[in-house]
C-alpha cells in the first residue's frame, strides 16, 4: 500500500522512537519492554497513544494505531490540523497546572486522556491515549462543516463510528491500568533519563542548522560518524533518508512557529527554516501536506486565543479542580 508523504509527516514519530534532545529539558528512555508493552495496549484497546515531552516534542508512538481516518479526514478537508496542535498543547499545560490526569473532548468529538509522567518527584513527559468516543455520533458543527464544503457526511461518520466507543466506566478502568503500568515502568527502571542517541544528535544538528543547506557529509563531519551509518540509522529508526528527514523537519517547525504566533507572515516563517523564496516554500508545503502555507497560517489566525485568555483561566480552573481526582 502507497504512504505518501502527509501519511508520513502525521506519523513521524508512529515508526519511530522520537527522542528528541533538547538542552532545558530531560529525555526519557524507553526499554524495548516499555515499546512491547505500548504496543500491545494500543492493540488491544484500539487506541493511539502518544508521549509527548514538556515542550510538545512527540517522543514515542503506539506503533498499531497511526492517525485515525476520521483524524486525517477534518484535519485534510476542514483544515484544521491547527486546531488539533493548540488544543494539544493547551491540554498538556493544564495537566501541567492540575498535576494529575485528565481527560476531554476534542473538537472534533473524539475523547483523549493525558497523564503525567513523574520521575524522582519531578515532571519529566506527557502520556496522551486519544482517538476513542464516548458519543455516538460525530459534532453537529463538524458534520455542518464537512457537508459545507462539499463532502459526504456519511464519509465523515462512518469513520467517525470506525473508533472505539467507550462508556465512562470502561474510559476509569482503562486510565488506572495505563497509570499504574506507567508507575511500575518508571519504578523499575524501564523509563528512564537518557543521554542523546545518533538519530537525536543528527535530529538536534538539523535544528541548530535549520536556517542552512543541511547535507549529510556535514553532518557526518560534525558527528564524526560515517554518512552510510547515518543513513543506515535512519532508514531503520526513522523509515526516511536524511534528506527527506531535512524536510519534514523544516516543515514541523514552521507549523511550531506558526502555531506560537499566527500573525507571523509566511515569507518570515518560511525564511526562519531556511526557505528565502516564500513561492517555492509555498509550493513545497502544498506538495507535501495538501493544503498551502497560506490556508494553515489563517485557519491559526482565525483560532487563535490569546495567552492573557487563555492561563489565567486553566490556573483559576485548578485552583477549583485540586480536590477532583479520578
Amino acid at each position: 500500500m502507497h504512504i505518501n508523504f502527509f501519511d508520513k509527516y502525521m506519523d513521524f514519530s508512529a515508526r519511530v522512537l522520537y527522542y528528541f534532545l533538547m538542552k532545558n529539558e530531560p529525555v526519557l528512555f524507553f526499554n524495548t519492554s516499555v515499546k512491547k508493552i505500548i504496543e500491545s495496549f494500543s492493540y488491544c484497546f484500539n487506541l493511539r497513544i502518544t508521549f509527548f515531552s514538556l515542550q510538545m516534542k512527540e517522543w514515542l508512538v503506539g506503533y498499531h494505531q497511526e492517525s485515525s481516518d476520521y483524524c486525517n479526514l477534518i484535519q485534510k478537508k476542514l483544515k484544521i490540523r491547527y486546531r488539533c496542535l493548540r488544543e494539544d498543547s493547551m491540554m498538556c499545560h493544564k495537566c501541567k497546572v492540575l498535576n494529575q490526569s485528565l481527560h476531554y473532548q476534542c473538537h472534533g468529538g473524539l475523547t483523549e486522556v493525558i497523564i503525567p509522567i513523574e520521575i524522582d518527584n519531578t515532571l519529566v513527559a506527557f502520556a496522551m491515549i486519544g482517538q476513542f468516543r464516548l458519543k455516538e455520533n460525530p459534532p453537529e458543527n463538524i458534520v455542518k462543516s464537512y457537508i459545507e464544503q462539499g463532502f459526504s457526511a456519511e464519509e465523515l461518520v462512518n469513520a467517525y463510528k470506525d473508533r472505539p466507543l467507550f462508556t465512562q466506566e470502561k474510559l476509569n478502568k482503562m486510565i488506572n491500568i495505563f497509570s499504574t503500568t506507567i508507575s511500575l515502568m518508571v519504578n523499575s527502571g524501564e523509563m528512564k533519563i537518557k543521554k542523546a542517541t545518533l538519530v537525536e544528535q543528527v535530529l538536534n544538528y538539523v535544528d541548530e542548522h535549520i536556517k542552512e543547506v543541511i547535507t549529510i557529509n556535514e553532518v557526518s563531519e560534525n558527528l564524526k560518524i560515517s554518512p552510510s551509518s547515518i543513513t543506515h540509522t535512519l532508514t531503520r529508526e526513522l523509515g526516511m533518508p536524511f534528506k527527506q528527514l531535512v524536510i519534514t523537519r523544516k516543515i514541523m517547525l514552521f507549523e511550531n512557529i506558526v502555531n506560537d504566533n499566527p500573525s507571523i507572515t509566511i515569507k518570515k516563517a518560511s525564511s526562519l527554516i531556511g526557505f528565502e523564496d516564500p513561492l517555492y516554500f509555498s509550493r513545497l508545503y502544498k506538495k507535501k501536506i495538501g493544503i498551502t502555507p497560506s490556508e494553515f497560517v489563517n485557519t491559526a489566525r482565525q483560532t487563535k486565543l490569546s495567552q492573557n485568555e487563555i492561563i489565567p483561566k486553566l490556573h483559576t480552573f485548578a485552583e477549583k479542580s485540586k480536590t477532583n481526582k479520578f
